[in-house]
């Protein structure tokens, strides 16, 4: 396994016509992102993800831990892994806090590259 450090945001800011090399597309990634009541922007979260993952490798999933949300986070999480199969998510009992939720994540994830951001992320 390669040791890699990227950030999404590095891999998506590219130029639309600057194409990554095959050296440079990683073969798989994990995106964590911890959830805290922000059940209104996981869809649109999702529906951001899914075309840029899906142009960097063919292997990614999306995980969604969510952080002791007092919003219906956990049910619209729920959802979204039923309706998508590369989205899994992790319930927490209480709120553990940020850096737990990321911790809890990275334990599951399952590929080569893993990226962390906040749920609130452009």
């Amino acid at each position: 396994m390669r040791d890699l450090l990227l950030s999404l945001g590095e891999l998506c800011s590219r130029e639309k016509d600057e194409a990554l090399t095959p050296s440079e597309r990683p073969t798989s990634i994990s995106i964590v992102v911890p959830v805290y009541n922000s059940a209104p922007i996981l869809p649109e979260l999702v529906a951001r993800l899914k075309p840029v993952l899906a142009s960097l490798t063919s292997y990614y999933e999306l995980i969604l831990v969510n952080d002791g949300s007092q919003d219906g986070s956990w049910e619209v999480i729920s959802k979204l892994a039923e309706e998508n199969s590369w989205i899994s998510g992790i319930g927490l009992m209480r709120s553990y806090g940020q850096h737990n939720a990321v911790l809890a994540g990275i334990r599951a994830a399952r590929y080569e590259v893993i990226v962390t951001r906040p749920v609130g992320w452009n």
